[in-house]
């Protein structure tokens, strides 16, 4: 139990920390873009607590058929999907460079529409899709998932670079 507030606190004082960089998130859509705060489904952030396991991406409040753009100059790679028993829900995976990282990008509960090997910054690749719908009774928000990694295949926190 000890070891739960511990991690809480940490992500706390990270969330107040961070604040001004989460709420000046840019690039994805037309709207200003902000991490999903705690709700009923837990927290959209970088390393929370998952039932049994970190959450290794960012939760980027989204409704439903809002268009996703570049945030980076892509490369399309596959399409994927967030659930294995649930194919309604899909996600992209692309490989992105640039000066200063190079890795991998996936981002789920989103219609890919873009699967071309030149995807330039700030070009339409999808559309969100309605999450809440499968998650009705959590309250969770409707997000997209968006995580990175290195070339290595590390973990990296989107949140400076989205």
């Amino acid at each position: 139990m000890k070891k739960y507030i511990i991690i809480a606190v940490i992500l706390l004082v990270l969330i107040i920390i961070f604040r001004k960089k989460i709420m000046k998130l840019t690039g994805l859509f037309d709207h200003e873009t902000k991490i999903r705060p705690l709700d009923e489904g837990g927290s959209g952030a970088f390393g929370a607590k998952r039932a049994n396991h970190i959450h290794e991406g960012i939760d980027l409040l989204a409704n439903p058929k809002d268009s996703v753009k570049a945030p980076f100059d892509l490369e399309f790679v596959r399409q994927t999907y967030p659930y294995k028993d649930d194919k309604r829900y899909l996600g992209g995976v692309y490989k992105f460079s640039s000066p200063e990282l190079s890795g991998e990008m996936k981002i789920f509960y989103m219609q890919p529409t873009n699967k071309s090997k030149i995807i330039k910054k700030g070009d339409q690749i999808g559309f969100v899709q309605d999450i809440v719908a499968k998650y009705k009774t959590k309250g969770m928000k409707n997000h997209v998932h968006l995580e990175l990694r290195d070339e290595k295949g590390n973990l990296i926190n989107p949140t400076q670079y989205v």
